[in-house]
């Protein structure tokens, strides 16, 4: 006999179903449901990240506050420790549910990275707070190894003006800051020669001259992501964004905004706590489609 359980997908980081990062937000008991299970679920789903939440509220805090367990799995059915665009995604599914007005914060117990926290925020936004990894610059060596790779992704020799690798909890992340002028969402990127640079996540970034963001960027992950490219990522933004701060000397606390400029597109409004180690990531998402899968 087949198993049933209900579903949304979301498009995070953006108010259009045409935008963002689309993401599966499944009700499965994600301690106790079979990790092949879930595993073969994101596959079939095949999304960019599929979300398992606990169907029911575990004991909160106090009555403005739910908890929920919560587990990522990419396309490829590989676990992954933290997901910002779908835990964005579940918080968009549980804020909306019935009965759930008098709740401001959601806690998402993960099942590798402790508790994250979503809060319900004006015009029907919400605001996620991750850790932050900070970057260290490349060695000589890796920046020769790396740079081939990257002109090699773009088809010709783009201006770098930084090689970094993060930290825990990052540190599967290249940073890679190019010239302004490369004119990133305008780039037909082969996706595919980022393979190579043994990072999950490579994230490239410029600065940008519109007076709407700071900056703008896109990430690679062939070893992740169908087609290679990550629509819009919250993750990639917890290693971009403490480096713009630092970069342009903008002060901790103080929010800014940025763009993902892939196809699809997504707009974020960040803040880098540097003292806390923290980021927040304020998003708008839009429910493309819900129903049942059976399984």
């Amino acid at each position: 006999m087949s198993k049933q359980a209900s579903f949304s997908l979301v498009a995070a980081f953006s108010t259009s179903p045409f935008g963002g990062n689309p993401a599966a937000v499944i009700f499965l008991d994600p301690k106790n449901t079979p990790e092949d299970t879930l595993a073969g679920i994101a596959r079939n789903v095949n999304q960019p990240m599929t979300a398992f939440i606990s169907p029911s509220q575990l004991s909160p805090e106090n009555d403005t506050i739910a908890v929920y367990d919560i587990r990522y799995f990419a396309a490829n059915g590989v676990e992954v420790s933290l997901c910002g665009h779908a835990t964005l995604a579940a918080a968009k599914v549980l804020f909306s549910q019935t009965g759930m007005a008098s709740i401001s914060v959601l806690q998402f117990h993960t099942h590798m990275e402790g508790v994250v926290a979503a809060k319900r925020i004006e015009d029907g936004r919400v605001e996620i707070e991750f850790p932050t990894g900070t970057t260290t610059e490349l060695s000589d060596q890796e920046k020769s190894r790396i740079t081939p790779l990257i002109s090699k992704a773009f088809g010709w020799e783009v201006v770098i003006n930084y090689l970094g690798a993060s930290g825990p909890p990052y540190e599967h992340a290249l940073l890679i800051e190019l010239e302004e002028k490369e004119n990133l969402a305008e780039c037909k990127v082969d996706a595919e020669a980022f393979r190579d640079t043994g990072y999950i996540i490579n994230a490239v970034t410029t600065a940008s001259s519109s007076v709407d963001e700071t900056f703008v960027s896109r990430m690679f992950s062939p070893t992740m992501i169908p087609g290679g490219e990550d629509p819009v990522c919250g993750s990639a933004h917890c290693v971009i964004t403490p480096y713009w701060y630092q970069k342009k000397g903008i002060a901790s606390g103080k929010s800014i905004k940025a763009k993902q400029v892939s196809a699809r597109g997504g707009d974020l409004l960040l803040t880098w706590d540097e003292a806390a180690k923290s980021i927040k990531l304020v998003g708008e998402s839009t429910v493309i489609a819900v129903g049942d899968l059976y399984f």
